[in-house]
Order: structure tokens, then sequence, then C-alpha cells
């Protein structure tokens, strides 16, 4: 009579579970198209850009007011253990970030989360 429970147990559990599992909407593949939105707060906190200094170091110029609306494209995607995608960006139009740079990182994650990046419809 155990076992039968058991087993009762095992295939409701294992047809179940499956069902409850909710679709990954934030999946990000490389090519995917993404557009820098101004923060909500003061500073980009989950797109990396350099620091001012070094931009200005580079002989770039540091003007943060200029990216929004600019369209990026994904290159790379890495999961890392805590689940968190980090994803390399490069702009769609071939220039680099403030002249010099000529890719960025982000937490995709996050940065969708806080509207510092949004989806291209």
């Amino acid at each position: 009579m155990r076992i039968r429970n058991f087993l009762s147990i095992f295939f409701i559990l294992s047809f179940a579970l499956p069902s409850l599992a909710q679709p990954d909407t934030n999946r990000v593949d490389p090519g995917e198209v993404l557009i820098i939105h101004e923060p909500e707060n003061y500073g980009y906190s989950h797109v990396n850009f350099p620091r001012a200094n070094f931009i200005i170091k580079a002989g770039g110029r540091p003007d943060f007011k200029l990216l929004k609306g600019v369209k990026v494209e994904v290159t790379e995607v890495e999961t890392r253990k805590n689940g968190e995608s980090k994803v390399i960006l490069r702009r769609v139009d071939g220039e680099k970030f403030f002249g010099k740079f000529p890719a960025i990182s982000a937490n995709y994650e996050k940065a969708l989360k806080s509207g510092e990046l949004k989806k291209v419809k």
C-alpha cells in the first residue's frame, strides 16, 4: 500500500510541477535590439558606462543625455550563477559610445526592470 501511495504522489507531482513553471520572458539572445532610456534616478545603475573622468582621460565627451533613444544590439550573453544575465551591448548605428568605447555591459534583468533599457517592439 505504501508503494502505491508513493507512486501516485510521484506521478501527480511529476505532472503538476512542470505546469506551474512560468515561461522565461526575460530571456535574451544575441542579436536582440534594445533602446537606452533615461535612468529614473541620477545616473545609470545597471548599464555599466565608463566613469566620466575615464571618458575624459580617453579623449571622449561624457554627455549621457545624448544616449537617450540610442538603439543597441546584444552581442554577447553571459549567465551568472545567480541566474542574472550580463550582456555586452554595441550601438546599432556603428558609432562608439562617447566617441571612444565600442561596447558596454549591462545587467539585463535589472536594467529592464529599472527602465534603463527597453525592448524594441
